[in-house]
């Protein structure tokens, strides 16, 4: 009951700890913490809790903690009822974030990719595909409202990543690169 109501505040220190230990032969423990905590603490208090984390960082830590969380993230929303509602708040966050993330311009940069754009945006592709799937296979339930909320939540978020990061990016040339070319599949994946 205690870790049910108020383990989502080990979150922060255990996020953290992952962050600050990359190379820790203890980094297996504090993801299973982090796993056991998602599946226990309260999803409405874990939601914000991880929102707030994400918002924390600057820099290059931006989709270092983008990437170590959007897995948790996914999983508490899809416990939590009102879904349109949590999606559309992790989405906005995220984006939010992200769009600080500095555009990589030429090959070099994308391959480098030192800020983490590239990553996230793959990374953020993955996460909304449950609920795209969702969205898609609901067209004709009694639920119809918060489906369409829940589309809406989606459409919103493509329409904020066609403007950044993708209005701004150059892509590479076409051709047999284009599957290597993240920024290209993140913007026929948004389309």
């Amino acid at each position: 009951v205690i870790i049910k109501n108020m383990g989502w505040n080990l979150v922060g220190p255990v996020v953290r700890w992952l962050l600050s230990n990359k190379e820790d032969d203890k980094r297996k423990d504090y993801f299973l913490m982090l796993d056991l905590l998602v599946k226990l603490c309260n999803p409405k208090e874990l939601l914000l809790g991880l929102l707030e984390l994400i918002e924390e960082p600057s820099g290059k830590q931006i989709s270092q903690i983008i990437l170590l969380l959007l897995q948790p993230l996914r999983t508490v929303i899809q416990k939590l009822h009102n879904k349109a509602y949590s999606v559309g708040l992790a989405l906005s966050t995220l984006w939010s974030r992200v769009s600080l993330l500095p555009v990589p311009y030429s090959k070099e940069q994308i391959e480098t990719d030192d800020y983490g754009l590239c990553q996230c945006c793959k990374a953020l592709i993955e996460f909304t595909k449950p609920f795209v799937e969702e969205v898609i296979d609901n067209k004709e339930t009694s639920l119809e409202n918060e489906n369409e909320k829940l589309k809406d939540e989606l459409l919103k978020f493509c329409f904020k990543c066609l403007k950044c990061p993708l209005l701004t990016a150059q892509f590479l040339e076409q051709s047999e690169e284009d599957g290597n070319d993240p920024l290209r599949c993140f913007a026929s994946e948004i389309i």
